[in-house]
């Protein structure tokens, strides 16, 4: 039994970020949902992309990555990867790790999640999964932002982590262009308006 009052959350430092990525993330996201390591090394350089890992007794049990995007003074993040490890899944890290993020992320103004939209899948057992991993986020706390978004061709939904203090909550508008800057960053110019287009 995990006992939540004894989870310690830290930044990864790069060998961690490393592990993490070979012994779990490509195990538990398909190819084509990957981003290569290096891609991901890169954009820590540049300081675009944060590593969070939850540890229970000096063990990591949990992992988000998240993508960066400093737009003027705003700093938008991006819940890029997450996933508690297999063996420990249904134990409620997930639900205790995901209002906190924003206190183990540097100043965040918005933190927003991509989620495939199971009213536009066909495959009943795809469409489980996804109404699955739709209602976890919802029922911890997630706002809807009524944003939906068609990205490469996959239809999504946008959450959003409600922040502490007396940030106003993002208008559409806002929540669009965090969006589409957290996909400019490895794009070419021009490809965007290509692959992204908003209901």
């Amino acid at each position: 039994m995990i006992k939540t009052d004894e989870l310690r959350v830290q930044r990864l430092r790069t060998h961690e970020v490393r592990d993490v990525y070979r012994k779990y993330l490509r195990n538990d996201f398909p190819r084509d949902e990957r981003r290569p390591l290096g891609h991901i090394m890169r954009m820590r350089r540049l300081r675009q992309y944060e590593c969070c890992g939850v540890f229970y007794e000096g063990r990591l049990v949990c992992y988000a990555f998240l993508i960066l995007s400093v737009q003027g003074e705003k700093r938008y993040y991006m819940l890029d990867y997450f996933a508690v490890l297999a063996e420990l899944r249904g134990s409620r890290i997930g639900s205790w790790f995901l209002p906190q993020l924003e206190q183990y992320v540097r100043h965040p103004d918005l933190i927003l999640v991509e989620v495939e939209d199971p009213n536009r899948e066909k495959d009943p057992a795809k469409r489980a999964v996804q109404e699955r991993r739709l209602a976890f986020y919802l029922k911890n706390g997630l706002r809807d932002t009524s944003v939906r978004v068609k990205t490469f061709g996959v239809p999504y939904r946008i959450l959003e982590i409600p922040l502490s203090g007396e940030k106003p909550e993002a208008s559409r508008e806002e929540i669009c262009r965090a969006y589409e800057a957290f996909y400019r960053l490895p794009l070419k110019k021009g490809v965007l308006g290509r692959c992204i287009r908003f209901a």
